[in-house]
């Protein structure tokens, strides 16, 4: 009985002695929402924001009857410091509590087909002025290969090579997806439905 005693007092005192166990971080989420067209404006933007709970929102102006682009966070969770804020885009630096160094935030709402190379040549640009993380999400209005549309008409091979020289340029990876691959649908009564993944997420390579 006296050694069964002893042993548990002995075990009871390692215990105490034992460094306190680490604190598993918790996970950054980054959610990137393609609302389609929401064609609302600034002040029901912000209802919108406060309804949903964040502390901290940023809404840019719409273009015309297309999207825009809005930033909601919680300061408890992440500060950002915004570096830039347009219709197209949202620059950030991001940092948070389980992370030990920052990192870009780079939310996309990529323009009309006309002004999307020197909008990818100005991010490539971009890419070469920091050597912090980099994530960026949104809506890039462009494809990577021909298996990212399904029905009309094929996609014109200069198109997918330009993004793939932006995504090679920068160094990024694709960060893959769960749910439905096409992330755009289109119902031509004339035609079959034409679906495209245009929402992408990438980050850089280290």
């Amino acid at each position: 009985m006296q050694n069964d005693e002893k042993g548990i007092l002995e075990i009871i005192h390692e215990l105490q002695v034992l460094p306190p166990k680490p604190k598993i971080p918790r996970m950054v989420k980054v959610l990137a929402w393609n609302c389609r067209e929401t064609k609302v404006s600034q002040s029901q933007a912000g209802e919108i924001c406060r309804s949903l709970r964040f502390s901290n929102w940023k809404c840019a102006d719409p273009i015309g009857c297309a999207g825009w682009v809005w930033l909601l966070w919680n300061s408890s969770e992440i500060k950002l410091d915004i570096i830039q804020f347009d219709s197209h885009v949202v620059n950030a630096v991001a940092e948070v509590s389980c992370t030990p160094n920052p990192w870009i935030l780079y939310a996309i709402y990529a323009p009309n087909p006309e002004d999307r190379s020197l909008f990818w040549n100005t991010l490539v640009s971009f890419s070469s002025t920091f050597n912090l993380p980099w994530l960026l999400v949104g809506n890039f209005n462009d494809m990577l290969s021909s298996s990212d549309k399904s029905g009309g008409l094929p996609v014109r091979p200069a198109r997918l090579q330009a993004f793939n020289n932006f995504i090679n340029s920068c160094n990024l990876v694709d960060l893959g997806y769960y749910g439905p691959k096409f992330t755009w649908v289109r119902k031509i009564p004339t035609s079959n439905i034409i679906m495209e993944r245009l929402d992408w997420a990438f980050a850089s390579q280290f």
